[in-house]
């Protein structure tokens, strides 16, 4: 499919908004290009890139298990929703650079989500709100224009 095909398809979507088309155009084309997943294989879990059991992280403290799907502060849970806690993973698990929110997108929500950039922002503001009564909230640093960074050198525990 050309991107003529693409553009097409997506005007006969009435709900969408011009933000969803583009954002979906996006991730059509990039599919396309790179000959794209199995639809099928990807059906179900949002198209997210599951390669196994993933091994614990450890960020100044946070504990995040994707076996238990828990993080856990000094021992305590942290209260996080699922897509909080696939962000909060994807961000320490890329900590050592600026991930973009695309990045995001197709890490959290797989790469047939049409999601806005915005939603992203949404997210990663309810994921400080959950982790401020640990006093980690500090620790998700905005790149203004680019997307987000995990700076452990950030989190509140270590000025105690």
């Amino acid at each position: 499919m050309n991107n003529g095909c693409f553009e097409t398809l997506l005007a006969s979507v009435p709900r969408l908004t011009s933000g969803q088309r583009q954002a979906l155009l996006r991730a059509l084309m990039s599919e396309t290009a790179a000959g794209g997943p199995d639809p099928v294989s990807t059906c179900g879990d949002g198209g997210a890139a599951h390669s196994g059991p993933a091994e614990s992280l450890s960020v100044r403290g946070l504990v995040i298990d994707p076996a238990r799907h828990e993080a856990r502060v000094e021992g305590r849970a942290v209260e996080l929703s699922r897509t909080q806690f696939r962000l909060l993973h994807f961000l320490a698990a890329h900590r050592h650079r600026v991930v973009t929110r695309d990045e995001l997108i197709r890490g959290v929500w797989g790469p047939r989500a049409y999601l806005e950039s915005r939603t992203v922002d949404a997210h990663v503001r309810r994921l400080r709100q959950a982790l401020r009564p640990a006093g980690y909230d500090r620790m998700i640093r905005t790149v203004r224009g680019v997307g987000y960074h995990l700076d452990s050198s950030r989190a509140e525990k270590e000025a105690a």
